[in-house]
């Protein structure tokens, strides 16, 4: 019985459709169970699997046509698509074939739950960073010491925002920088790591109260994670582009 549940609630876990107190409490778990982290990285490396190697094949046209059909009674209905009674056997049987855009969406989701997670985690612990310093020469050469990549390290130039310091934390697996900025009352955390993307402009989100955004710029991944205004966090994130 407990083996089911944990079944459930790491399958719930890996494909970010957990409650963030659920989710934070069963990342205490996986710290403290190894065996339980192994299965994890399994299930992720079989969702990246699928998500990069797996057939995608669009619905056939008549089948499409046949969901976006007005309602009718059941005997017109089989009488009038008896032809594609086949095609509705096939469609049933192809469900195991996993939709890539969707698995991409779950993804997404995925990692902006991780994101949100890490913040109000270091929040809770009352321990945002792990190497305090408003200077960004000694923030850099820690990071050095911690990571295979240099993330850029600098101060966003805008007034009343300052630099607390970073901390190594782990998205989907990998581990990245994190840089902790303080405005008046509020922290925001600027996750760093390597990519292959190109540049790209800042996409937002609202994921659980907190505000996003993700971009791209010189082979590095950004992502801001903080509860400022709209106004505030905008003119954050252009500062930390500028800088970046």
């Amino acid at each position: 019985m407990r083996a089911d549940q944990d079944a459930r609630e790491l399958h719930a876990y890996v494909d970010g459709e957990m409650e963030l107190g659920a989710q934070l409490a069963f990342e205490q778990r996986l710290a403290a169970d190894a065996q339980l982290r192994e299965q994890a990285a399994r299930l992720r490396q079989l969702s990246d699997a699928v998500r990069q190697h797996a057939p995608y094949h669009a619905a056939p046209p008549d089948l499409r046509r046949l969901a976006r059909a007005p309602a009718a009674s059941p005997r017109v209905r089989l009488g009038r698509w008896r032809p594609l009674v086949p095609a509705l056997a096939f469609a049933a049987l192809a469900a195991v074939v996993v939709d890539v855009g969707l698995l991409h969406g779950q993804d997404a989701q995925r990692e902006r739950d991780e994101l949100v997670a890490s913040h109000v985690r270091a929040a809770l612990t009352q321990r945002p960073i792990d190497v305090a310093s408003s200077d960004q020469h000694t923030v850099k050469p820690w990071f050095a010491t911690q990571l295979d990549f240099s993330p850029p390290v600098r101060v966003p130039p805008i007034a009343g925002v300052e630099l607390l310091g970073g901390r190594v934390d782990y998205i989907d697996g990998r581990k990245v920088a994190v840089l902790v900025y303080r405005e008046g009352k509020h922290t925001a955390d600027h996750f760093l790591w390597p990519t292959g993307q190109s540049d790209s402009a800042p996409r937002f989100a609202l994921q659980r109260g907190f505000r996003i955004a993700q971009w791209s710029a010189g082979g590095m991944a950004h992502r801001l994670v903080s509860d400022l205004n709209e106004q505030e966090f905008a003119q954050l994130v252009r500062a930390c582009r500028e800088e970046g």
